[in-house]
């Protein structure tokens, strides 16, 4: 099948059915990710790790990664600011027959907006920059700008903070900030078990401090409705 040059699939990766030693076993061009890991992402915020690891997977082993269950534009914006190159779901379109499939690919305009566009996709997007951060100061540190890592205002999170409405006095930003600065004192002395553990409360705090904004919806009348 793959001499005739067809590409192969494997749909439902997480699932009980697809398992991963498939990718070990098989020449496969792309993998999907349940929609059971996506669809219910923000009542349960837990399953994002999954989403990420999948991620690093298909980009270490060249593969295609779709991710299925894209069913709102919070969890849209989420995959858009991690990074998902191909994205499935009802805040896309719903299934079409042929007809109507063509008339939306003829109308259908990219999103080019700015993401994230929600509290919960900066929390996506948080998520996946802490991972590459500490993979950074464990595998080694001296690569990191210090002083850059210490400052929370030259992190993007800073800016994103700013363009929803949060000042610099705001819960938020200063969690933000508390939370680099952990960060910077991991980079010193990266054998302070005690610093791993200040800095990984320092960021639950502000994720979960992002979780309870968003929930609250209290920064939505300030940006308005991100367009999809």
């Amino acid at each position: 099948i793959k001499g005739m040059g067809v590409r192969l699939a494997l749909d439902d990766i997480g699932s009980a059915y697809a398992s991963l030693l498939r990718l070990k076993e098989l020449p496969i061009d792309e993998i999907k990710l349940d929609q059971g890991f996506v669809r219910f992402l923000r009542e349960r915020p837990q399953d994002l790790p999954f989403v990420r690891t999948i991620q690093d997977l298909a980009s270490d082993l060249q593969l295609d990664l779709v991710v299925e269950g894209v069913e709102t534009t919070e969890i849209l914006d989420a995959m858009l600011t991690m990074g998902v190159p191909y994205l499935q779901g009802y805040a896309i379109s719903k299934p079409l027959p042929l007809s109507g499939l063509q008339q939306f690919l003829s109308g259908y305009v990219m999103d080019t907006g700015r993401h994230p566009a929600r509290l919960f996709g900066l929390y996506a997007g948080t998520l996946k920059l802490h991972a590459a951060i500490k993979n950074m100061l464990l595998i080694n540190a001296t690569q990191l700008d210090i002083a850059s890592l210490v400052d929370g205002h030259q992190c993007r999170g800073h800016s994103v903070l700013h363009r929803f409405g949060y000042g610099d006095d705001s819960h938020l930003v200063q969690l933000h900030n508390t939370y680099h600065r952990a960060l910077g004192a991991i980079a010193r002395d990266t054998g302070n078990h005690s610093s791993w553990k200040l800095m990984e409360s320092a960021l639950n705090e502000f994720l979960q401090a992002l979780l309870e904004d968003d929930s609250k919806g209290g920064f939505a009348s300030k940006i308005g409705n991100p367009r999809v």
